[in-house]
């Protein structure tokens, strides 16, 4: 990466504007901090690497090395989940009790409706907010069909 001096102090920054390969590190000429740039690889990512020589099958080394780390993970964190401890189970007293408990309440007892919606109606401001979600959603759904009419 080439250097440009800001006083003493040196700035790295990447040969290419806007390439960006894994994690680029910065070093602040203001602060004298270190921070990272890690951002998502995308598709001008791998022009850049096909540009400076990258064989085509080596493109797609980083991502999968970075899937298999997280399936390493999962593998190990699947293995460290352990039975519950028997000192922790519930006696055959304690759960026939607390089945005649909850046999012991009336119908009249129990809630039935919809929980902190009020009425459960659609009033301009649930409508607003429905419209939030549902705009972009539906562009969405529209986009996909669009690309997938295409293959067909």
């Amino acid at each position: 990466m080439p250097a440009n001096t800001t006083g003493s102090k040196k700035v790295f920054v990447p040969a290419t504007p806007g390439a960006r390969s894994g994690v680029n590190f910065v070093r602040n000429a203001s602060s004298g901090s270190w921070g990272s740039n890690a951002g998502a690889v995308n598709a001008k990512d791998y022009q850049t690497q096909l540009a400076a020589g990258v064989p085509r099958d080596q493109l797609y080394n980083t991502t999968m090395y970075i899937l298999c780390a997280m399936l390493i993970a999962g593998l190990i964190c699947n293995y460290l989940i352990k039975p519950v401890d028997h000192k922790w189970h519930m006696s055959a007293d304690e759960v026939a009790k607390l089945q005649a408990a909850a046999s012991a309440k009336s119908e009249a007892a129990v809630q039935h409706g919809s929980f902190g919606i009020g009425k459960g109606g659609l009033d301009a401001r649930a409508a607003l907010f429905w419209a939030f979600v549902g705009i972009p959603l539906a562009w969405g759904v529209w986009k996909t069909l669009e690309s997938a009419i295409k293959i067909f």
